[in-house]
C-alpha cells in the first residue's frame, strides 16, 4: 500500500523532519566548534616545542572527534535511520521508542540518543527478536523486557518512502526467519549497480548472531552461494571495531582472494564509518613482508593449465601444491630451522689476547635456551646484548685471571733468579705487559664482541627455502613414501627449476612468509586484533597457520563455501579437519548458512541440481527465500556465431529492462578474451575482466568463471555449456555452479547443439530455446 496510507505516516514523517532538522543544527554547531579548535591548534603549535605537549594532544583529540562527528552527521542527514523498536524493560514503567541507524547520534543538551548505532547492544533485539518477550546483553548483564513494535523504513534523500511493520506473533516467527517480510523482498528485487553494499537494514537473525559472535575464538562460516557471508564478515569487522573502540592501537585486516574482489567490496567498511582497516590479498601481504621483488606466477595460469593440461603435468603441479600447503611441510621447515639454529654460531670460544672470555658451549647454551619466542635474527641481537652485559660484568674476574697469570710468571722468574736486581727490568716489563693487556681488553672488548657476532652468517629466506628442494633429507623422509620416490623427485625438480629462475608460485608464499617470520620476526604494529579471510576454502593449511603468526589472539573470521572450492587441489575440503589441525586444542565457533538471499527460487533450484552431481563433495544445498523469477533458459545454437548473436540480443533486452549489471561468464581466460573481442563493438559500456584488472565496473562485463566468485550480477549469460567445455569433473561442475549462482534475477546458458552432461540430468530446472 502507499506509504501515506500507513496509520502512523504523519507521525513518522514529522519525526523524520525533526531528526533531519536536529542533524542540520548539530552539524552547524560542530562546524563552528571545529573552526575554533583549528585556530586554537594553530596558536598552540606556535608556542609549544614538543609534539607531546598536553595542550596540543588534548586539542588535537577534540578536533579529531569533532571532524569524525561531522562526517557521521553528513552521512546520516539523507537517511538517518532504518528501523525502530518500542521497548519496555522489565520492572520499568516507561516505554522507550528507539530509532536505529548506521551511525549513532547523541543529543548533548538532552543527554539522550537521537539514533542508536546498529552495533549497540540494545539494537540486537531489532535483528534477533521475533516475539514480544525479548532480551539483550549489555555490559552490565542481560536486560529483559517486552518489544511492542518493530518497524522498518525506506528513506531516500530525506524523504520517507516506505514503512514496514514486522510480524512479531509467535505463530509467524518462521516467516520472519525465512526473510519473507515485504521489506527484505523489496530490497532483494532491486537491481545492483556494481560494488557490494552494506546491509545494516536487512541483516537477518542468523546473520546477526554471526556478526555479534564473541571475538576470542576463531569463527568459521560455511555459507552457500548468495548467503551474504562476505557482507556478514565485513559487518562483523565493523561491529568488533565499534565494541573494541577504546583500544585505539588495535589493527584490523581483511584478506580477499584477489584485487578485483577487494575493489568490489571496497565501499562497505567506509559506508559503515570504519576507516583504516588493512584490506589486501595474501599474496600482496606476503610480498610486502618479504621486501624483495620476485616473479609470481598467476594462480589462474595454473588453474587454466589444470583445466586443459596433460595428465602428467597436472599431477606434478597438484602434488607440488598440496605438499607446499601442508602442515607436514611446515613441520619439515621447523626441523630445518632447528638445525640452522644449532649450527648458526661459530664453534669457537670468545677469546682475546689468548684468554678465553666465554666458551663456545656456554654461548651456545645461552643462545638455544634464551628468548626462544623470538626470531633467529632477533635472538642474535639478544645474544649480542647478553655478551656485552656478561663481559662487562665479568671484566673484574678477567682482570683477576690476567693478574694471576702474570703474578705466576713473576714468581717463577723470582724463584729461578739468584740476583733480584738482575731481573728487575724483566719484572717491570711483565708488569707493563700485563697493564697493556688489561687496558687493551678493556678498550677492545666491544670490538671482540662485534667480531664474534660478525662471524655469524646472516640467514637468507630465499636461500633457505631453495635448499629444501635440493636433496634435503628431512623433506624426502616426509614425502617420498607418501607420493612415490619418482614423483617426489619430479616435484622437487619442477620446483627447483622455477626457484633458480627467481619465479615463485602462489603456494610458495605461505612457506616463504613463515620462514621469514621465524628468521627475522615481525613487529607488533604488523600484528592484528582481528583478521577476516574471505573465500577461505581456497587457503591452504600452511597459509592459515602463517596467519596465526600475525594474529594477536587467534581472533579470526573465516568465510567460504566448499562447493566453490575450485582450488581444492591445494585448499580446504573439510572445515572441521582443517581447524582441528591448524588450531590444535583450541575451540572455535562454526556457523552454517543455507539461506540464499541473492538468487530467485528458480535459479537456486538449478544450482542445487548441478552441485549435487559433484562427486566426492557433500554439498550443502541452498534454501532460497520466497522470491520467484523466470526459469533459467538454455539456448541451443548451431555454431559460435549464433551463440554470440543470441547473447547480443539478450544483453540488449536486459538493458531495456534497466538491469544495472550483466555478466557474460566464460569458463577460462582464453574464451573470455575471444568473446570480449566479438562483443566489444556492440556495446559502449562493456568491460573485459582479466587477472590484471583491479577495478570493478557495473554495466556489461565479460569475465572468466573463476574470477566471478564472490561477485553478483542482475543477469548472467553463461558461454558454451557444451560437454567439451564443462566436463563431468569436480572442477568443471564447481565452475558451472559458480557461474549460475552469480545471478540475482536471470540466467541464460548457451551451447552448440549438445549440452553438458551435468545439465542433461537437470532438464526440468530450465527452459530450452
Amino acid at each position: 500500500m502507499p506509504v501515506t496510507n500507513h496509520p502512523d505516516y504523519q507521525l513518522e514523517k514529522d519525526h523524520l523532519e525533526e531528526t533531519i532538522e536536529w542533524i542540520e543544527g548539530e552539524k552547524e554547531f560542530l562546524e563552528e566548534y571545529e573552526g575554533i579548535l583549528k585556530e586554537r591548534l594553530k596558536e598552540i603549535r606556535k608556542s609549544v616545542r614538543s609534539l607531546t605537549d598536553e595542550r596540543l594532544i588534548a586539542n588535537q583529540q577534540l578536533y579529531n572527534i569533532a571532524t569524525k562527528d561531522i562526517g557521521s552527521l553528513n552521512r546520516s542527514k539523507d537517511n538517518p535511520y532504518f528501523g525502530r523498536v518500542d521497548f519496555q524493560e522489565n520492572r520499568r514503567e516507561e516505554r522507550e521508542t528507539i530509532y536505529i541507524g548506521k551511525y549513532g547520534l547523541h543529543d548533548r543538551d538532552r543527554e539522550v540518543p537521537v539514533v542508536v548505532d546498529w552495533r549497540a547492544p540494545i539494537a540486537d533485539i531489532y535483528y534477533s527478536s521475533h516475539s514480544q518477550e525479548v532480551s539483550y546483553k549489555s555490559p552490565s548483564g542481560e536486560i529483559k523486557g517486552n518489544m511492542f513494535l518493530k518497524r522498518r523504513y525506506e528513506i531516500d534523500e530525506g524523504e520517507l518512502k516506505e514503512i514496514f511493520d514486522d510480524k512479531t506473533s509467535e505463530d509467524r516467527i518462521e516467516d520472519s526467519l525465512k526473510g519473507r517480510s515485504g521489506f527484505l523482498t523489496e530490497a532483494l528485487n532491486k537491481t545492483t549497480q556494481g560494488r557490494l553494499k552494506e546491509i545494516v537494514a536487512t541483516i537477518q537473525d542468523q546473520q546477526n548472531k554471526i556478526i555479534r559472535s564473541e571475538m576470542i575464538r576463531p569463527l568459521v562460516v560455511q555459507g552457500v552461494a548468495g548467503s551474504g557471508k562476505t557482507t556478514i564478515a565485513l559487518h562483523r569487522m565493523a561491529y568488533l571495531i565499534y565494541n573494541n573502540r577504546r583500544n585505539t592501537d588495535a589493527n584490523y585486516m581483511v584478506i580477499a582472494p584477489n584485487k578485483l574482489f577487494l575493489n568490489y567490496i571496497s565501499d562497505i567498511l567506509p559506508d559503515l564509518g570504519v576507516e583504516n582497516v588493512f584490506q589486501t590479498t595474501f599474496e600482496d601481504w606476503a610480498l610486502g613482508l618479504l621486501h624483495k621483488k620476485i616473479g609470481i606466477t598467476q594462480s589462474s595460469d595454473k588453474l587454466n593449465l589444470l583445466m586443459n593440461g596433460n595428465t602428467e603435468e597436472v599431477e606434478t603441479i597438484t602434488l607440488a601444491s598440496r605438499m607446499k600447503g601442508s602442515l607436514l611441510f611446515k613441520k619439515v621447515i621447523d626441523n630445518r630451522l632447528k638445525q640452522l639454529e644449532r649450527s648458526l654460531l661459530p664453534s669457537v670460544n670468545l677469546s682475546m689476547e689468548g684468554i678465553d672470555l666465554l666458551t663456545y658451549e656456554k654461548i651456545q647454551e645461552v643462545f638455544l635456551t634464551s628468548s626462544v619466542h623470538l626470531s633467529l635474527v632477533q635472538r642474535i641481537g639478544k645474544l649480542h646484548d647478553y655478551l656485552k652485559g656478561r663481559l662487562k660484568k665479568d671484566i673484574k674476574e678477567v682482570h683477576e685471571r690476567i693478574e694471576a697469570i702474570y703474578d705466576q710468571k713473576i714468581r717463577t722468574i723470582k724463584n729461578q733468579a739468584e740476583d733480584i736486581e738482575a731481573i728487575r727490568k724483566d719484572i717491570i716489563a711483565l708488569y707493563d705487559e700485563r697493564d697493556r693487556k688489561l687496558e687493551k681488553i678493556k678498550d677492545n672488548l666491544p670490538v671482540v664482541i662485534e667480531e664474534y657476532i660478525g662471524k655469524i652468517v646472516q640467514p637468507d629466506t630465499f636461500q633457505f627455502y631453495r635448499s629444501l628442494f635440493d636433496k634435503d633429507e628431512e623433506l624426502e623422509k616426509a614425502f617420498a613414501n607418501k607420493i612415490g620416490q619418482d614423483m617426489y623427485a619430479e616435484v622437487c625438480r619442477h620446483t627447483l627449476e622455477k626457484l633458480i629462475k627467481n619465479v615463485y608460485e602462489n603456494e610458495d608464499l605461505g612457506p616463504l612468509a613463515y620462514i621469514h617470520i621465524k628468521l627475522f620476526g615481525i613487529e607488533d604494529r604488523n600484528r592484528y586484533a582481528h583478521i577476516v579471510v574471505d573465500e577461505a576454502q581456497d587457503l591452504d593449511e600452511f597459509k592459515m597457520s602463517v596467519l596465526r603468526e600475525i594474529s594477536m589472539n587467534d581472533s579470526f573470521t573465516f568465510v567460504g563455501d566448499l562447493s566453490q572450492g575450485i582450488y581444492s587441489y591445494r585448499g580446504i575440503n573439510n572445515w572441521e579437519k582443517t581447524m582441528e589441525k591448524v588450531f590444535k586444542d583450541k575451540e572455535y565457533n562454526y556457523h552454517l548458512l543455507t539461506t540464499s538471499y541473492r538468487s530467485t527460487i528458480e535459479i537456486v533450484a538449478l544450482a542445487n541440481e548441478v552441485i549435487k552431481q559433484c562427486k566426492g563433495l557433500e554439498a550443502v544445498l541452498a534454501e532460497p527465500i520466497f522470491r520467484h523469477g523466470e526459469k533459467p533458459i538454455l539456448h541451443q545454437c548451431k555454431d559460435e556465431a549464433a551463440v554470440l548473436q543470441q547473447m547480443v540480443y539478450q544483453i540488449k533486452a536486459l538493458q531495456q529492462e534497466d538491469f544495472g549489471s550483466i555478466a557474460v561468464i566464460c569458463k577460462d581466460l582464453h574464451s573470455t578474451e575471444m568473446v570480449y573481442e566479438c562483443l566489444k563493438d556492440q556495446f559502449e559500456d562493456i568491460h573485459l575482466i582479466s587477472d590484471h584488472v583491479t577495478d570493478f565496473h557495473g554495466g556489461v562485463v565479460v569475465i572468466p568463471s573463476y574470477l566471478s566468485k564472490g561477485l553478483e550480477f542482475d543477469g548472467v549469460l553463461i558461454h558454451r555449456v557444451d560437454p567439451s567445455t564443462y566436463a563431468d569433473t569436480e572442477m568443471d561442475i564447481k565452475l558451472l555452479y559458480i557461474a549460475i549462482t552469480r545471478a540475482l534475477h536471470r540466467v541464460y546458458m548457451y551451447c552448440i547443439q549438445e549440452r553438458a552432461k551435468v545439465l542433461e540430468k537437470s532438464r526440468e530446472f530450465y527452459g530450452v530455446k
